[in-house]
């Protein structure tokens, strides 16, 4: 265990630890990514948990932003100490967060309805729990990645196709922000790993390109806010139609 908490034992490194660790803090190795994934999505996470409570939305809505908050303390763990026990707290949290986007969509579209809900989560689950024994065995980061954007796209896609509405109408606006906040901060993931890779990693703080992990940080809590957003509308209208 202890052995699983040492620095620099994580499968993945970042460009910030690479140019300047612990700039700031001996003991906070890449400060600003640290930082921002606390902010980030701790207060995503809180403001969402607040308007469920609010609001009175179903117990798996809050759930997402539960594990929203602990993917931020996670992530802070992690990029503070670039420790494999640091990783798994944030990359965990980051799947069970996306489970909980499954159970979101549940009884929304024809596959996440009887007698079709039996089938879509099993396999949803079964290809996750495959997926992450393969992770435990391997420490190949890019089957998380592959993982991970399974369990982002399934819900996503079943969500946009949920409802009466075109995908193209002002209903699904929310759904488009998602969409867009996903690629934005996927864009500058896998930037940064592309220099990284090659050893080109922004030195300064000054360079737009210093910030891209960061910007994933925010990108991806806006996305969270957003879908969840679209689903509490999409949950509303169709009790509207229900009533009328």
């Amino acid at each position: 265990m202890e052995a699983a908490f040492k620095r620099g034992t994580s499968n993945v490194g970042w460009c910030e630890f690479v140019v300047q660790p612990h700039a700031y803090h001996p003991e906070v190795g890449e400060f600003w990514n640290t930082s921002t994934s606390i902010v980030f999505y701790c207060f995503a996470g809180l403001f969402g948990l607040w308007q469920a409570v609010r609001n009175g939305y179903s117990s798996t809505h809050a759930f997402c932003d539960v594990m929203l908050v602990l993917v931020g303390l996670g992530s802070g763990l992690f990029h503070g100490t670039q420790s494999y026990a640091g990783e798994l707290l944030d990359e965990l949290p980051m799947s069970v967060m996306a489970l909980g986007y499954m159970f979101r969509v549940n009884g929304s579209h024809w596959l996440t309805s009887e007698p079709y809900r039996g089938f879509t989560f099993g396999a949803a689950i079964a290809t996750v729990c495959l997926a992450w024994t393969a992770y435990f065995w391997l420490h190949n980061f890019e089957i998380f990645q592959a993982c991970f954007a399974f369990q982002i796209a399934l819900p996503g896609f079943i969500s946009l196709f949920s409802g009466p509405e075109p995908i193209f109408s002002a209903s699904k606006r929310l759904w488009w922000i998602f969409l867009g906040g996903v690629l934005f901060g996927k864009f500058g993931w896998d930037y940064e790993r592309f220099l990284n890779a090659r050893s080109r990693c922004p030195t300064s703080e000054m360079d737009p390109r210093f910030w891209l992990h960061a910007n994933w940080h925010f990108w991806s809590a806006l996305a969270h806010r957003a879908w969840l957003s679209y689903m509490a509308n999409l949950e509303a209208a169709a009790e509207k139609r229900k009533v009328t």
